[in-house]
């Protein structure tokens, strides 16, 4: 089953917590995510549509 977009905002807390530095890293994820949140927004508008 695909990990829950609450288990990846821990995740990604997590290795920010753990590497203050990482500001590119997070970002790369913070986009990965919103990617993510878009690709499962996209289904669910086409099936109100329908």
């Amino acid at each position: 089953m695909a990990e829950s977009l609450k288990a990846k905002l821990a995740r990604i807390a997590e290795d920010y917590a753990a590497e203050p530095n990482a500001d590119a890293r997070l970002q790369k994820q913070i986009n990965l995510l919103a990617d993510a949140i878009t690709q499962q927004a996209k289904p669910k508008a086409k099936r109100a549509r329908e």
